[in-house]
């Protein structure tokens, strides 16, 4: 059985954002209007946008030419933008542009998962996903000299709690994204091993813009 992970909130606090996407079999009735949807969540996102999206599919193994795919999204916002909800025939997601814990992004959470099952029960799952962004910014804390990774990031920020790292039908990982380059690493999940690559293939002159660490 699982054991309870301890929360922890930290001084100062490097994330940048969080997002929960809960994927659902298709709900067309989703398409036809969200006004019900709206009402129910109104009084905590009372801004509204759509926003037209385009994913684009490729399948490298059977060499297929790639399928662009437009859909039409839902957006609700907080006055201050902070928290945003995202609709559509297949998902639905909550984004936190400025989290200060847990607890406060779980009441917002609640808010639009509450309204998605009044409105739209009942709702077959099919993934879960929570996200978490940090953005490490290195010149912040040291000016213009030499540093080492390990000097700002301890090994354990790094690794999945060892209760969570053996969960059934759950993935891990690890992404380090700089903006020399714009090209993202997919790090080893093993604490040391993301340690070593870290210091290894980024150097400190390539990391003076901020890091975003997923």
């Amino acid at each position: 059985m699982p054991q309870k992970v301890p929360y922890v909130q930290f001084r100062r606090n490097p994330i940048a954002s969080v997002v929960c996407q809960l994927r659902f079999h298709p709900i067309l009735r989703i398409s036809g209007g969200v006004a019900d949807f709206q009402e129910r969540i109104r009084p905590h996102f009372p801004r509204y946008a759509p926003q037209a999206v385009q994913e684009v599919q490729l399948n490298l193994d059977a060499l297929e030419a790639a399928s662009v795919e437009r859909t039409q999204q839902h957006r609700f916002m907080t006055v201050d933008g902070v928290f945003e909800v995202l609709l559509n025939e297949q998902s639905l997601a909550l984004t936190a542009k400025a989290h200060k814990n847990r607890a406060e992004f779980q009441d917002h959470l609640k808010i639009a998962i509450d309204a998605l099952e009044a409105e739209y029960w009942p709702i077959a799952p099919t993934r879960l996903g929570l996200r978490y962004v940090n953005h490490i910014r290195p010149a912040q804390i040291f000016d213009d000299r030499q540093f080492e990774w390990s000097e700002i990031i301890a090994r354990g920020f790094l690794s999945v709690p060892e209760p969570l790292e053996h969960l059934d039908n759950s993935q891990f990982m690890n992404h380090i994204v700089g903006e020399v380059g714009g090209a993202p690493l997919r790090l080893p999940r093993k604490a040391d091993a993301d340690m070593q690559w870290c210091c290894r293939h980024v150097s400190p002159q390539a990391c003076r813009q901020p890091i975003a660490w997923f």
